[in-house]
C-alpha cells in the first residue's frame, strides 16, 4: 500500500439505492415528508419512511418557489409526469380522466372528452337553428350522424355523466381535507365506484 494511501480508501465502497421517482420522499424544513408512493404528506415518524430511510436513502430537500417557500406548487414543478404533490392534484387529475372517459348511450359508446362534447353541441345547436332533422359532426372515432332525437340523448347522457364526475369530486376533496383520503387508493376507488 502506497504510503499516502488511506487504509480506508481500500474498503469496498456500498452505493447508495439508485432514485427511484415512484418511492422517494422529499423533506419539508418543518419536518413533513411527501412521499411520492402516496401522493401525500406524511409524518416524518411514518413507519414507512423509516424503513426507506433505514435503506440508505436520504429524502431530497423540499424545493422552493420564487417566493423562496416550500409549496406544493414548487414541488409539483420538480415531480416527474405522473407523480403529484397533493392528493387534491392527483384527484383533479383522475377527474379528468373519469370526465374523458366516455359513456353508453343505446348501446354505442360515446366520447365525452371535450373536443368531441363541443363538436356534438354545436352541432346540435346548429340543426336546431336553421331546421335540419340531422346531426353531422366528427368525434374522435370519426364522423357521426344522428337524429335530433339521437344526438339529445347523446348530450343528456354526457351532462349526467358529467354532474356525476363533479359529485364524487367534491365528496373526495371533502375527505381528503378531512382525512379520511389519505392515499391514491381512496381516490382511485371513488372514482372507480362511478365508471362501473
Amino acid at each position: 500500500m502506497p504510503d499516502n494511501q488511506a487504509a480506508e480508501d481500500l474498503l469496498p465502497r456500498t452505493l447508495p439505492p439508485p432514485y427511484t421517482p415512484g418511492d422517494w420522499y422529499w423533506l419539508r424544513d418543518d419536518g413533513a415528508v411527501y412521499s411520492s408512493a402516496r401522493g401525500s404528506v406524511v409524518s416524518g415518524s411514518d413507519p414507512d419512511y423509516a424503513v426507506w430511510i433505514g435503506s440508505g436513502r436520504r429524502a431530497t430537500p423540499w424545493p422552493r418557489d420564487a417566493e423562496d417557500a416550500q409549496s406544493a406548487e414548487a414541488l409539483q414543478a420538480e415531480l416527474p409526469a405522473g407523480v403529484y404533490a397533493s392528493l387534491d392534484d392527483y384527484a383533479a387529475k383522475v377527474l379528468a380522466d373519469a370526465q374523458a372517459a366516455g359513456v353508453t348511450v343505446e348501446g354505442t359508446r360515446v366520447p365525452t372528452d371535450l373536443d368531441s362534447q363541443s363538436h356534438l353541441t354545436n352541432a346540435f345547436t346548429f340543426a336546431n337553428l336553421v331546421g335540419d332533422e340531422t346531426v353531422t359532426y366528427s368525434d374522435t372515432n370519426g364522423p357521426v350522424s344522428l337524429t335530433l332525437a339521437e344526438a339529445k340523448a347523446r348530450i343528456i347522457a354526457i351532462g349526467k355523466h358529467m354532474k356525476a364526475c363533479t359529485a364524487v369530486a367534491e365528496t373526495v376533496r371533502a375527505k381528503i381535507a378531512a382525512n379520511s383520503i389519505r392515499a391514491k387508493s381512496g381516490v382511485d376507488k371513488a372514482f372507480a365506484e362511478l365508471m362501473d
